[in-house]
C-alpha cells in the first residue's frame, strides 16, 4: 500500500455516500470482506434486527452493527472486530476467504444464513438407481484454477466442472447398500439450498511440497456478470475481492456494486472511489488476473437488470486484461478524449481541474506506465525531449515526444514505446527501475542529463592523505532495506549510511600508489555532479539463494519531503512510484506533484485522481 493511505479524506464528497476502513498494518484482507458485508443490504439489516431483539448476545453482530453504523457516517477503525476475531498480529497478511468464514461462524444464524447454502455429494448406483449422500452446509464453492498460460479460466466452465457427474467403474466401483454389492456408480454435487448470496472462491493459492510454501496462480479468469447454477438458479455479480501480489506480501481490495443502482465502487482501505466507466456494458464477461472472491446475489425475478453495466480498461473491476488490437485502441483513444475530462478525486468526486490523462495497460505494463508518467510530469525533461530535432539517431526522444503530445490531450497507449524498448511479452511483470534506466539510456543526452549524476567511490590513504577513485555516472542512488519489523526505515538515515565513510584497516588495508605500500584507508561515496532530479531506489527485492528467487521486503519507509544530500544540496520530493505485491504479480502506480502547484495526483494506468488531502502538511515525513 502506498504511504498516502492515511491521508485520504474521512468525509467523502456529497455524491459518494460510502466510507472506508483504516488499515491497522496489513488488515486489508479484513477490510475487503467487511466492506462486502456492509454493502450487502440484507445482511446489514439482519445484523441490526438481531441485536435489537437480542441485546445480550455474544455473537459478533453487536460489533458489526457498531462498525456499520460508523461506516454510514465516516471512515472508521476495525479494532473491535480484530479483538473479537483474536487478531493480534495486525502486520501479518492473512487470507480474506478464511476471515470471511470466521466472521460468518461468529454471526447470528439470522444474518449468516444469507450466505449459507447446503450441498450434497450424491452417489447414484448405476444398477438400482439408489441415491445416497451426506448434505452439509457451505459458505462458498471452491473453483480450482489450473495454472496455464495457454487459455483463460472460465468461471462458467468451472461451475459446470464442479457439478459434473463423475463415473466410478472397474476397480473403482462403489458399494451399494441396496444391492449389497459393488456396482458402477456416478457421483456429483447437488445444491439442496441456494443461498441468497453465493460466494465463489477462486483457488489461487497452491501449496508446493518441494518448496513447502504456497505459490499464487496468476491465471486470467473470465468472470461473468450473470451466472446460471444447476437447478435453474440465476445469480448476478455484485462484489469482487481482488488479491494483488503473493500470499504473504500482497494486498486486498474490494469492488462492489451498490444495490439500488448500477454504479460500481472501489473500496481500498480508506480510499473509496467511483468507477468512471462501469463494467459489463459490452459483454456479460470481464477478465481478471487478480479476482479472488466473487459474490453473486440471487437474481430478482420481478425486475430485469440491464446487465449493461460495463467496464473500461481504465479501471479494471478486477484487474482487466486489455485488448491487443492497436487500431481498435486508437479509435477508442479518440472516443475517450472527452471522457477523460471527467476525472475524479481520491474519493470519486468529479472535478474540473484535472488536466492530466492516463496510459493504457497492455497487460502488465503498469511498470512502464508509472515511469513514463513521472517523465511526462518532469517539465524540464518533457521540454528537452520536445526540443530534440535530430532524425534517425536511434534515440527514443521522438517516440516520447509523440506520447507526451497525446498525453496532453487524452488517455493514450504505449505501443511505440514498448516496440522501441523491445517489450514483446506485455503480460510479464517487469521492474520499473530497470525500465526507467533503459529509457534514459535511449534518450538524447540533453534530456537524460536531467536525471544523470556523477559519483566517485573515493579512497583516502590515512598515511599520506592521497585521494583516489573512479568517477562514474549514475541514474539512481540505491538504498538497501534491511527487513525489520522493529523500526521503520528512514530515507534520511539511509542517505547518511550511503555516504558514510568506511575504514579499511588490518587485513583490509588498501595499496597506496604514493606510499607504494599497504596502508589503512577510508572510503566513501562523493557526488561530483548533483543531477537536477535525484532518483532514490529503495531495494525492496532481495534475491534468496535457497529458493533461487526474489522476495520482497515490505518494511515501512519514512519518506521525507525535503532531503539534504552531502555537499549541501537540498532536494524536494516530486514523485513516488509505488509497488504493491510481489515482483512477478504486483502492480505499479505513480504519485506525482504538479510542478507549479501543491496538488498531488495518483496515476494508476488510465485512472488519474487528485488527492483530497495533500501530504506533508503536518510534517516533513510520511510513512
Amino acid at each position: 500500500m502506498n504511504f498516502w493511505s492515511n491521508l485520504f479524506s474521512s468525509s467523502p464528497p456529497a455524491n459518494i455516500n460510502y466510507h472506508g476502513l483504516m488499515n491497522q498494518g496489513s488488515t486489508c484482507y479484513l477490510n475487503s470482506v467487511l466492506q462486502v458485508l456492509f454493502m450487502t443490504k440484507d445482511f446489514r439489516e439482519a445484523v441490526k434486527r438481531y441485536t435489537e431483539e437480542n441485546p445480550d448476545t455474544e455473537c459478533i453482530d453487536h460489533d458489526l452493527k457498531d462498525l456499520f453504523k460508523d461506516l454510514v457516517e465516516r471512515t472508521t477503525y476495525t479494532y473491535k472486530i480484530t479483538r473479537k476475531l483474536g487478531i493480534t498480529k495486525v502486520y501479518e497478511q492473512q487470507d480474506a476467504a478464511e476471515y470471511f468464514e470466521k466472521i460468518l461462524r461468529l454471526t447470528s444464524p439470522e444474518a449468516s444464513k444469507i450466505f449459507h447454502g447446503k450441498l450434497t455429494h450424491e452417489t447414484t448406483c448405476c444398477k438400482c438407481d439408489t441415491k445416497s449422500g451426506t448434505t452439509e452446509p457451505f459458505w462458498h464453492l471452491p473453483l480450482a484454477l489450473v495454472d496455464s498460460s495457454s487459455k483463460d479460466y472460465s468461471v462458467e466452465d468451472g461451475i459446470q466442472q464442479f457439478f459434473k457427474a463423475s463415473e466410478f467403474n472397474g476397480d473403482n466401483q462403489m458399494y451399494c447398500d441396496t444391492c449389497d454389492d459393488k456396482n458402477d456408480a456416478t457421483t456429483q454435487y447437488v445444491i439442496r439450498n441456494h443461498p441468497d448470496v453465493l460466494m465463489l472462491l477462486l483457488k489461487r493459492f497452491e501449496f508446493n511440497y518441494y518448496y513447502m510454501k504456497y505459490f499464487k496462480i496468476d491465471r486470467v479468469v473470465a468472470v461473468p456478470y450473470s451466472l446460471q447454477i444447476p437447478e435453474g438458479q440465476t445469480y448476478e455479480l455484485y462484489a469482487v475481492v481482488d488479491h494483488f501480489g503473493d500470499l504473504m506480501s500482497g494486498h486486498y481490495a474490494a469492488t462492489i456494486k451498490e444495490e439500488n443502482g448500477d454504479r460500481w465502487f472501489s473500496f481500498n482501505d480508506t480510499r473509496v472511489t467511483l468507477f468512471d466507466y462501469q463494467p459489463f456494458q459490452m459483454d456479460n464477461t470481464e477478465k481478471s488476473q487478480s479476482a479472488y472472491l466473487l459474490f453473486y446475489r440471487k437474481k430478482k425475478t420481478d425486475t430485469q437488470h440491464s446487465c449493461g453495466v460495463s467496464h473500461s480498461e481504465d479501471q479494471p473491476i478486477m484487474g482487466n486484461v486489455n485488448e491487443q488490437d492497436e487500431d481498435a485502441e486508437k479509435n477508442r483513444d479518440r472516443d475517450e478524449g472527452e471522457d477523460d475530462a471527467e476525472n475524479v478525486n481520491s474519493n470519486g468526486m468529479k472535478t474540473e481541474a484535472i488536466n492530466y490523462h492516463g496510459l493504457k495497460n497492455q497487460g502488465s505494463t503498469c511498470y512502464l506506465n508509472s515511469v513514463l508518467q513521472v517523465l511526462f510530469m518532469t517539465k524540464d525533461f518533457r521540454e528537452a525531449v520536445n526540443r530534440y530535432r535530430e532524425e534517425n539517431t536511434g534515440c527514443i526522444d521522438h517516440d516520447l515526444k509523440d506520447l507526451f503530445k497525446d498525453l496532453e490531450e487524452r488517455t493514450t497507449n504505449t505501443y511505440k514505446i514498448t516496440r522501441k524498448l523491445g517489450i514483446v511479452k506485455v503480460y510479464e511483470q517487469q521492474d520499473a527501475a530497470e525500465y526507467f534506466e533503459k529509457i534514459l539510456r535511449l534518450t538524447s543526452p540533453e534530456a537524460s542529463q536531467i536525471f544523470e549524476g556523477k559519483l566517485t567511490r573515493e579512497t583516502t590513504c590515512c598515511k599520506c592523505r592521497t585521494k583516489s577513485g573512479i568517477t562514474e555516472q549514475f541514474w539512481n542512488l540505491p538504498l538497501a532495506l534491511v527487513d525489520s519489523s522493529s523500526k521503520d526505515y528512514s530515507v534520511e538515515d539511509g542517505i547518511q549510511q550511503f555516504f558514510k565513510s568506511s575504514e579499511l584497516i588490518g587485513d583490509n588495508q588498501m595499496y597506496c600508489d604514493t606510499c607504494d605500500d599497504q596502508n589503512d584507508a577510508t572510503t566513501q561515496y562523493v557526488i561530483r555532479n548533483h543531477p537536477d532530479v535525484l532518483m532514490l531506489l529503495l531495494k525492496r527485492f532481495e534475491f534468496n539463494y535457497y529458493y533461487m528467487k526474489y522476495f520482497k521486503i515490505n518494511r515501512v519507509v519514512a519518506v521525507p519531503y525535503s532531503l539534504q544530500i552531502p555537499e549541501g544540496q537540498t532536494y524536494e520530493l516530486h514523485a513516488v512510484v509505488d509497488h504493491i505485491g510481489d515482483l512477478m504479480s504486483g502492480h505499479y502506480t505513480a504519485t506525482i506533484k504538479e510542478e507549479n502547484g501543491d496538488r498531488w495526483f495518483s496515476f494508476n494506468d488510465t485512472r488519474v485522481t487528485l488527492f483530497d488531502y495533500q501530504p506533508f502538511q503536518m510534517d516533513n515525513t510520511e510513512n
